[in-house]
């Protein structure tokens, strides 16, 4: 007998949130962000439900978009964090999976390493979160090691973080778009000086949902996915999102507990009346 407890995922929800990203960004494509086993929904399991209609999957590390292959996911698949080892470029190259570089060292090892076929890069930039991406007064050197290594496909991405998206009344989020606006508008004119292109992503899921300005080629919807909207009030757009898990449990336990008798370890909760407490199985 199995432990009467499961986590039931409604791959129609799934799909319903998904579908909700395209209609807000109609002019983006929008990479389904799948880290963390598909933030605990399971990373193949839902990466099979949405990959008719995704063009591309977003992972943390290279073990995650592994599982998602051998799994049987053929869309391409983006490394969030990039390659640690040159060993691990050069299963990015064959497996098909994009490569993030965010600091110097990722971009050096990337253009000195010896690979039979370019990868698609995307170039982290830090616009004011301030967890990963090279410095905006960086960028553009950073991008023109990039547009002359024969490891890198022409069109490179670039892509910031928003920090707090999830904020409606906040400055940070403005204050991001401009920079982040700025160092594209200085790269482009770069790219298109020597006959390249650019493209753009920024949008996490926030900012699918609150920013439409920071809609880019790209949008990288991760949490919504699953049925959370982010704000903290309620939102005409996030309202819309579909929870994706459901969690049952049976009970396998009733106690009647007396007035001041205390529940649970260090007192965590005390009867003010007598009460019929259910203990279930988790």
């Amino acid at each position: 007998m199995a432990r009467p407890t499961k986590a039931e995922i409604n791959f129609s929800a799934l799909r319903h949130n998904y579908q909700l990203a395209k209609r807000l960004s109609p002019q983006s494509k929008n990479m389904a962000v799948v880290k963390a086993n598909a933030y605990g929904h399971g990373a193949v399991a839902v990466a099979k439900a949405l990959e008719p209609d995704v063009p591309a999957f977003g992972v943390a590390c290279i073990e995650e978009a592994i599982e998602l292959r051998e799994g049987g996911i053929k869309a391409a698949i983006l490394l969030l964090e990039g390659c640690f080892s040159v060993d691990e470029l050069a299963v990015a190259q064959a497996q098909n999976f994009w490569v993030t570089v965010a600091n110097q060292q990722q971009v050096d090892e990337l253009v000195q390493a010896s690979l039979p076929q370019p990868v698609q890069v995307w170039l982290k930039i830090d616009t004011g979160m301030h967890r990963l991406g090279v410095d905006v007064d960086h960028a553009l050197s950073l991008y023109q090691q990039l547009m002359v290594s024969h490891n890198v496909k022409p069109v490179v991405v670039l892509m910031s973080h928003l920090a707090s998206s999830d904020e409606l009344e906040s400055d940070d989020t403005p204050k991001q778009l401009l920079s982040f606006k700025h160092i594209v508008s200085v790269i482009s004119k770069t790219a298109e000086a020597n006959d390249l292109t650019i493209e753009t992503s920024l949008a996490n899921s926030a900012g699918v949902l609150g920013w439409p300005d920071s809609h880019g080629h790209w949008n990288r919807p991760g949490y919504m996915l699953y049925g959370g909207s982010l704000f903290a009030a309620g939102h005409p757009n996030g309202d819309q999102l579909r929870a994706t898990m459901q969690l049952t449990a049976g009970i396998i336990a009733l106690r009647q507990v007396p007035v001041g008798d205390c529940v649970g370890y260090g007192s965590n909760w005390c009867a003010e009346r007598s009460s019929l407490i259910a203990t279930i199985a988790i």
